[in-house]
């Protein structure tokens, strides 16, 4: 039930719980011709990233001063909660100006990577010379339309979310 509620949510808006102080971007800030490539204008997710069996849901957020993706994990109601996993300064405070940060999925497989997120060197060679990730659940491919990217992806280890940049 809780699955079916996350896929509608993603494929008709946004839930009505989102974390205090955040909603989602305005059809002004979704206006770039990029964005017309995906149904959802590359700014939410549905898939199961913590391979629980159950949707979960990543998505763009912006508050007065700041843009970030958050996450929230289907689960039992009890465990829903939303997690930040990353957040950037709106320049100028312009809540409606266009975004040029988008989401997008990466199945599960092999990634090439630069570094880890914290690391003081990022090597973004070509791909055969990186080093590989392998994911066993779909990630979050988080990237500034011509510029940077990173994976969030789930650690069944650590319990968390990992990040690892894949282009500068």
């Amino acid at each position: 039930m809780i699955a079916s509620v996350f896929v509608l949510a993603a494929l008709a808006g946004v839930p009505s719980d989102l974390p205090a102080g955040w909603h989602p971007l305005s059809a002004v800030a979704l206006e770039e011709d990029w964005r017309d490539e995906s149904p959802v204008r590359f700014d939410r997710l549905v898939a199961d990233f913590d391979g629980d069996g159950r949707e979960d849901l990543a998505i763009l957020l912006r508050s007065a001063r700041h843009e970030a993706l958050w996450v929230r994990l289907g689960g039992d109601t009890d465990a829903e909660v939303w997690q930040k996993l990353a957040e950037l300064p709106l320049p100028g405070g312009v809540i409606d100006q266009r975004s040029n940060m988008g989401l997008a999925r990466v199945e599960p497989g092999v990634v090439a990577y630069g570094c880890f997120d914290g690391s003081r060197e990022c090597d973004i060679a070509t791909d055969a010379q990186r080093p590989k990730l392998v994911l066993t659940s779909p990630a979050i491919d988080f990237f500034r339309m011509g510029s940077s990217a990173s994976v969030f992806f789930w650690s069944n280890s650590r319990k968390k979310f990992l990040r690892v940049w894949t282009s500068d």
